[in-house]
């Protein structure tokens, strides 16, 4: 997917210090606000399937625009 491969080279993993994690680059509250704290503390510590999932539940309530690649 074009807005995960420009926010994260699909990586992940991702955590650079910059405050967002994980391929879909979540901020922490965004990540718990949209259930990643049943799977995770930290997206980037969630399996691949989770983040995916995470990022379809947040993509249903706000569509593209939380993401600046979107």
């Amino acid at each position: 997917m074009a807005v995960k491969s420009c926010e994260s080279t699909n990586n992940y993993s991702t955590n650079t210090g910059n405050g967002y994690y994980g391929a879909w680059q979540f901020d922490y509250p965004s990540w718990h606000a949209n259930g990643g704290g049943q799977f995770a503390d930290y997206p980037h510590q969630a399996t691949p399937a989770q983040q995916d999932f995470v990022a379809y539940t947040y993509w249903l309530k706000a569509g593209w625009g939380p993401w600046e690649c979107g």
